[in-house]
C-alpha cells in the first residue's frame, strides 16, 4: 500500500509540474524542459522523466522547482498526495472542499 501511495504521489508531481511548465508557457516564451533543467542543474531528459514518472525528484530540487514556480513546496505535497487531483489545472486556488471534490475522496480520506 506505502508503495502504491508513492507511485501516485510522484505521477501526480511529475503531472503538477508538467502542468505548472505550461501554465507558464506563453506565445512568446515557452518554459521549456531545458530552461527548467538548467534552472535546476539537470539535463531536459531528467526533467522528462520527472514528468513522465520514470524517475522520482529528489527533496532539494523539488523545492527548487517550488521556489521556480512560485508555490509552497507543502501546498503541492499536500496536493499531490491526494490521488486524482489533477482533473483541474496546477495553481487554481482552491478551499480544501474543492480539493477533496477534485480528487474524488472525503475530508477523511485526506488526512489518512
Amino acid at each position: 500500500m506505502i508503495e502504491q501511495d508513492r507511485t501516485i504521489f510522484f505521477k501526480n508531481v511529475g503531472r503538477w509540474m508538467k502542468l505548472s511548465r505550461e501554465r507558464l508557457s506563453d506565445k512568446n516564451s515557452r518554459c521549456t524542459q531545458t530552461k527548467i533543467g538548467n534552472h535546476l542543474g539537470v539535463t531536459f531528459q531528467q526533467i522528462q522523466k520527472y514528468e513522465n514518472n520514470t524517475n522520482d525528484i529528489n527533496l532539494w530540487n523539488f523545492i527548487k522547482l517550488c521556489e521556480y514556480f512560485k508555490e509552497k513546496p507543502s501546498d503541492v505535497i499536500n496536493t499531490c498526495n491526494a490521488d486524482g487531483y489533477f482533473n483541474v489545472k496546477a495553481s487554481v486556488p482552491m478551499t480544501n472542499e474543492e480539493e477533496y471534490k477534485n480528487a474524488g475522496i472525503t475530508e477523511e480520506q485526506a488526512k489518512k
